[in-house]
């Protein structure tokens, strides 16, 4: 007897939409695979958007340290002061450009563990529509 097609007594939408859930999203950021525990993944959304925000922090200090200028009038200070900028803020490799792409892993990573609970969350529902069981 040939296997069983499991989207054989499912409408179009619903198949699409196990098409679209059996596709492995743990990847698409990260670039390697990790299992979400339901239970633990809002306590590491919420650790990773606290994290975004003290590196908002870092970044604003950062801006208000590059409008302090030198500390004396000589052309000295000043130079330094237009140094310690440019690492800080504006130079490549300065600190702001950093903090930004540190925030944007951090960023994405959230985003991907909330798809991925969503998945679940949308999987678990159509099972329940669907007489089945949920986890």
């Amino acid at each position: 007897m040939p296997p069983r097609d499991p989207d054989a007594d499912i409408s179009p939408e619903q198949a699409r939409l196990n098409q679209h859930y059996a596709t492995d999203y743990s990847a698409a950021k990260t670039g390697g695979k990790f299992k979400v525990d339901k239970a633990h993944a809002q306590k590491a959304i919420t650790g990773l958007e606290l994290a975004i925000e003290e590196l908002k922090k870092i970044n604003q200090e950062a801006e208000r340290l590059r409008l302090t200028a030198g500390p004396g009038r000589d052309p000295y200070s000043a130079v330094a002061a237009e140094k310690i900028n440019d690492r800080a803020v504006t130079g490549d490799g300065c600190h702001a450009t950093a903090n930004k792409k540190y925030r944007e892993a951090l960023e994405a990573m959230v985003a991907n563990l909330n798809a991925i609970m969503k998945g679940y969350a949308d999987a678990e529902d159509m099972n329940r529509q669907l007489g089945g069981k949920t986890q």
